[in-house]
């Protein structure tokens, strides 16, 4: 009987222990506008301050920029919609960022977000994570350009700001930092765009 009794009791400790490390393992409450980066918890504040619109911005180049008016007859397996969300290093955001992004910018009507797999635009140095996948997608527009000139998806967007500061789990803040992203107002449309421009553009785009 005492064997019996010293088992249960072994059991329950057990119980406890258990419990004890499932407790630990709860993600800390840090507000909607948090997620967790590797080991530590990122709490983002959008900085209205610096929002910026750009017309025409050059999100994914289709051919090599050339100095000849064209026709471009362009078949590719994605396409990008409005409210596509674009950023400029790769793998830098899951899916709950984004989603945590997008609940930052008032949008809760966005494409559908890949899970932790971004996709690098041709051309443009952009990463997303918005594609959306159809084979055989038929795109045609006669673009006049010249020298410097490079066709491709373009779209207005609005450049946002974010700052975060990063906590470990018992709210010690450990680092700091800001970053940017592009939202599509609109679905992108294929025309041309000034290389060179763009690429002073992305410089800018920090």
């Amino acid at each position: 009987m005492k064997q019996i009794f010293k088992a249960v009791g072994v059991m329950a400790l057990t119980a406890v222990v258990a419990v004890g490390f499932a407790a630990c393992s709860v993600q800390p409450d840090f507000g909607k506008n948090s997620y967790k980066v590797d080991n530590v918890y990122r709490v983002v504040e959008l900085d209205e301050s610096k929002t910026k619109f750009i017309e025409d911005y050059g999100i994914e180049g289709v051919a090599l920029k050339n100095n000849i008016g064209i026709e471009i007859e362009y078949t590719c397996d994605h396409f990008y919609i409005e409210n596509s969300l674009f950023f400029n290093s790769g793998y830098q955001f899951s899916k709950e960022a984004i989603k945590v992004i997008y609940n930052c910018l008032g949008v809760d009507k966005y494409p559908q977000i890949e899970d932790e797999v971004s996709y690098y635009c041709t051309s443009s140095s952009l990463w997303t994570q918005n594609r959306i996948i159809q084979p055989s997608v038929h795109l045609t527009a006669t673009v006049k350009y010249e020298n410097g000139i490079m066709p491709g998806y373009v779209s207005d967007v609005n450049r946002y700001t974010f700052n975060y500061v990063d906590y470990f789990a018992n709210g010690e803040a450990v680092g700091s930092g800001t970053f940017s992203v592009l939202l599509c107002l609109e679905e992108p449309w294929l025309s041309s765009y000034e290389y060179e421009k763009f690429t002073s553009l992305y410089n800018d785009f920090d």
